[in-house]
């Protein structure tokens, strides 16, 4: 039996992991990594917690200045994560 077509091995990982709706937990992992490179060295010194619930990435912070810093940038860090990903992957952050 010959195939007709075949498939490379990386487009066979693709489709299992698209068709597995797994694609969207390794975006979300991306944009939990990316947190500290798009926020730089300063700001992601004051992060404590990090995580991502309904297309909501909440993160908490120890000091209110940088809490009040991030919350006027909020729509700014949404795009700059999501172009870093390249998905649309959080809609909003919620700093506390």
């Amino acid at each position: 039996m010959q195939r007709k077509e075949t498939l490379s091995l990386g487009d066979v990982l693709r489709k299992f992991i698209k068709e597995q709706h797994l694609d969207i937990k390794i975006n979300e992992t991306k944009v939990l990594t990316a947190v500290d490179e798009v926020f730089g060295k300063h700001l992601s010194s004051y992060i404590t917690k990090k995580s991502i619930y309904q297309k909501t990435l909440f993160i908490s912070v120890n000091s209110s200045i940088v809490r009040n810093e991030m919350m006027m940038m909020r729509q700014q860090m949404v795009k700059l994560l999501n172009d870093k990903v390249g998905e649309d992957v959080i809609k909003d952050i919620i700093v506390k």
